[in-house]
């Protein structure tokens, strides 16, 4: 079968073991990305050249490593379940390195001493500068401050519960 034609089998399959919301995401990023080049490919012929000239084509488009590499994610779960169904005789997503653009590192460097001086600066006054004092001075990422809610901070106490984070829970 063609990856088009097992998407419905997979999604089906996924249904009972991912939210709702994580379905449409999966759906979403291979109809939209990954099958537009190789959506009519057989899930047998697909091979990890394919896949890296997908994910460079991705990048030709302007498309942000993060995107790049949820799509690879993505492609990947659906050739483990395209495996299991006998459908490919690999995973070729499993071959292929995370996405980094000219070989450069996923992992942003922190802004300068100035760098941080000058965004503090700009802020001040600002919708921002709640966000940027959190960041700067507690170093949140940017979901952990977007997740916060009021019952997460404590004024009498001086902390804040950051519960929605990558690591740990963490009490600050």
């Amino acid at each position: 079968k063609s990856l088009r034609e097992l998407l419905p089998e997979y999604l089906e399959y996924k249904r009972a073991r991912v939210r709702p919301n994580t379905l449409a995401d999966y759906k979403h990023q291979l109809e939209l990305w990954a099958f537009p080049s190789l959506g009519d490919k057989l899930a047998s012929e697909v091979r990890a050249r394919d896949v890296i000239s997908l994910l460079n084509n991705l990048d030709e488009k302007g498309l942000s490593s993060s995107t790049i590499n949820t799509v690879l994610a993505r492609l990947s779960t659906f050739f483990n379940y395209a495996l299991s169904v006998d459908q490919a005789r690999q995973n070729p997503c499993k071959k292929v390195e995370t996405f980094r653009p000219n070989g450069r590192s996923l992992v942003q460097e922190p802004w300068s001493l100035e760098e941080t001086k000058h965004a503090l600066s700009k802020a001040g006054g600002s919708e921002l500068e709640l966000f940027i004092n959190f960041a700067v001075f507690l170093g949140l990422r940017k979901g952990e401050i977007l997740a916060l809610r009021w019952c997460d901070v404590n004024f009498e106490g001086g902390w804040v519960q950051i519960d929605k984070t990558r690591s740990n829970r963490r009490v600050l």
